[in-house]
C-alpha cells in the first residue's frame, strides 16, 4: 500500500520508526566498524550489544562531542574496511576554534534523493535552467559537498533540465560565467550562502545584466528574513528556499511547502506563531527568551534522526559517522500531527491549503525548528559566523583605519555576553575617539554585506555604532583568564 493512503496519524508513525529503525542500525554498525567509536563507547561504559531498542539508545547511548572528532584519528573514525566519498573540513562547529579539523563525508548518494523533489516541484522548472553553485570551493565543506550533491542528483534524475556551474565564492568569477550564458537559460538557480547570494542578485540588477525570466535562489547555512525573501520573489519572479545544513552533516533537513507556509503566516499572524513557537509560550523553558528574526523551519527526512535534548540542543544521527552528535545548534523537533493540531486549534489547515493552491500533500515528516547556529555567535540578535567576524576584522577597511594594519582581533565573552568587545593592539598603537567611531561604523557596515540575518536586524544606519563598543588593549595587558577565541554569546 501507498504511504500516501494511509491514515495521517499511521504515516507519521511509520516513517518516525523508519528514523529510529536506521538510527539504530547507524549506531550498531560504527561500533562494529569503527575503533574510535568502539573505544569512546568503552571509555563510557557502553555495552553496544546492550542497546536494543530506541528506548536505550537515547536513554544510554552518549552523544558525540566535538571534542570526540577532535581527538580521534581520522582512520579511526572511519568504518574498517570503507573508504569516505569525500574529506571536508568544518569551518568552526567543531568546538568553536582556528584548529582545522578532517571530516570524513559519506552518503552523498543517500542525500541526492532529498533535493530532487524541490527541483522538480519546487521550482517548477520547464525550460533549461542554469544552476549556479556560489558556495565556498575551498576546505571548507559547503560549495564541494553541493558540487557532489548536484551531480549526483542529476545523475538520478536526468530528465532534470538542469546544467550546473561552479563558480564558488567569487563574485568576479559568478558574473563573468554569468555574462558568457546571457539569454541561454530560461531561469537561473543561484545556491549558495544568503549574504553572498543577495550580493551577486544587487550586482545583476546594478550592473544591468540581461535575466533570465526567472532566478530561483536556494540557499544553506542561515538563517533568512522573510520579508528578504518575499522581495527577492517579487524582484526575480522566482522562488526561495533554504535548508539546515552544517560542515559536520551536510543536507540535515529542508524547507518544504509545508514549512514554507507555516513561517509565513506565523509572520504576520501573532496567534499562529504563539501555537508553533515555544519562545512565546507560557511554561515552555523557551519561554521569555528574545529573538530577533523568526526560526527556520524544516522538515526532517527519515534518513536521519534529529532529537531535541536539554534546553534545546540538537543530537544528530545521520550515517555513517555520526551518532546523537551534538552539534551545539539550538532547536526543538515538533511531532508533524501535534504541529498541525495547534494550527488547527486557531483555525489554519495547512494541508487544506496547499491542496487549494494545487500543491501535493505534504510529507508527514517531523518538523525541526531552529534557532541558532553553535558555530555562530548571537550579535545585536542575530546568528553571525565567527569567520565572517574574522575576515570583518582582516579586511583592508578594518586594518587600514589607523594608516597600518593592526595586530589580531579576538572577541572576549562576559557573563554570557560579549561585553564589552576586547580588541588586541600592535603595542604602541593608539586610538582617537574619531578612530574608534570609524572602526565601529565601519566593522558593523562591513558585517552587514557579509551576513543578510544581521543587514535586516541592524537597519538603522545611524545607531550602527552603539551596537559595538570596544576596549582596546596591548597583547601584554590582555586579561589573565579571558580565552581570545570567538564563542556563542549573546549580546
Amino acid at each position: 500500500m501507498v504511504l500516501g493512503m494511509l491514515p495521517e496519524n499511521l504515516q507519521v508513525k511509520i516513517l518516525q520508526r523508519v528514523a529510529e529503525r536506521n538510527a539504530l542500525k547507524a549506531f550498531h554498525e560504527l561500533a562494529r566498524k569503527s575503533s574510535a567509536y568502539q573505544d569512546f563507547l568503552r571509555r563510557h561504559g557502553i555495552d553496544p550489544d546492550s542497546v536494543r531498542s530506541i528506548e536505550d539508545f537515547r536513554q544510554f547511548v552518549p552523544p558525540i562531542t566535538p571534542s570526540y572528532i577532535r581527538d580521534y584519528r581520522l582512520r579511526d573514525r572511519m568504518r574498517k574496511g570503507e573508504s569516505p566519498e569525500s574529506i571536508v573540513f568544518s569551518s568552526g562547529s567543531t568546538g568553536g576554534t582556528p584548529k582545522t579539523t578532517g571530516l570524513p563525508r559519506g552518503w552523498v548518494g543517500k542525500t541526492a534523493p532529498m533535493i530532487i523533489p524541490p527541483l522538480k516541484e519546487f521550482f517548477d522548472l520547464k525550460g533549461p535552467t542554469l544552476l549556479v553553485t556560489t558556495a565556498y570551493l575551498g576546505i571548507t565543506p559547503a560549495g564541494i559537498f553541493m558540487v557532489k550533491l548536484f551531480t549526483k542528483a542529476l545523475e538520478i534524475s536526468p530528465d532534470l533540465p538542469v546544467e550546473p556551474i561552479y563558480p564558488g565564492y567569487n563574485l568576479e568569477e559568478c558574473l563573468k560565467s554569468l555574462k558568457a550564458l546571457e539569454g541561454e537559460y530560461e531561469a537561473w538557480i543561484l545556491a549558495g550562502m544568503p549574504g553572498f547570494v543577495d550580493i551577486l542578485l544587487n550586482t545583476l540588477t546594478q550592473s544591468k545584466y540581461v535575466l533570465p525570466k526567472a532566478i530561483h535562489v536556494w540557499v544553506g547555512g542561515e538563517a533568512i528574513d522573510e520579508e528578504w525573501r518575499q522581495k527577492v520573489e517579487a524582484t526575480y519572479h522566482g522562488r526561495v528556499m533554504n535548508m539546515y545544513s552544517s560542515g559536520e552533516a551536510g543536507v540535515t533537513a529542508m524547507e518544504t511547502e509545508l514549512t514554507l507556509l507555516m513561517r509565513r503566516l506565523a509572520h504576520t499572524d501573532r496567534d499562529i506563531a504563539r501555537a508553533i513557537y515555544p519562545h512565546l509560550q507560557e511554561g515552555s523553558w523557551f519561554g521569555g527568551q528574545g529573538f530577533a528574526a523568526d526560526p527556520g523551519i524544516y522538515q526532517v527526512p527519515p534518513s536521519i534522526l534529529v532529537e531535541g535534548v536539554e534546553e534545546g540542543n540538537l543530537l544528530i544521527t545521520k550515517p555513517p559517522y555520526l551518532i546523537r552528535y551534538a552539534i551545539g545548534d539550538l532547536g526543538i523537533v515538533l511531532d508533524y500531527g501535534e504541529a498541525l493540531r495547534r494550527l488547527r486549534g486557531v483555525g489554519q489547515d495547512l494541508p487544506m491549503i496547499l491542496s487549494r493552491r494545487g500543491a501535493p500533500p505534504p510529507a508527514p515528516m517531523p518538523i525541526l525548528l531552529l534557532y541558532g547556529r553553535g558555530d555562530m555567535g548571537t550579535f545585536c540578535g542575530a546568528n553571525v559566523y565567527h569567520e565572517q567576524v574574522r575576515n570583518v576584522l582582516n579586511s583592508p577597511r578594518i586594518q587600514n583605519v589607523y594608516g597600518q594594519r593592526l595586530g589580531e582581533f579576538f572577541c572576549a565573552p562576559s557573563n554570557m555576553k560579549l561585553e564589552p568587545t576586547l580588541v588586541s593592539l600592535k603595542s604602541g598603537t593608539r586610538l582617537g575617539e574619531s578612530e574608534e567611531e570609524q572602526f565601529r561604523r565601519g566593522f558593523i557596515e562591513e558585517l552587514r554585506v557579509l551576513n543578510l540575518e544581521f543587514n535586516v536586524v541592524v537597519s538603522a544606519p545611524g545607531d550602527l555604532a552603539q551596537h559595538l563598543s570596544l576596549v582596546l588593549v596591548e597583547e601584554k595587558d590582555w586579561p589573565e583568564g579571558v580565552p581570545k577565541k570567538l564563542i556563542r554569546k549573546k549580546t
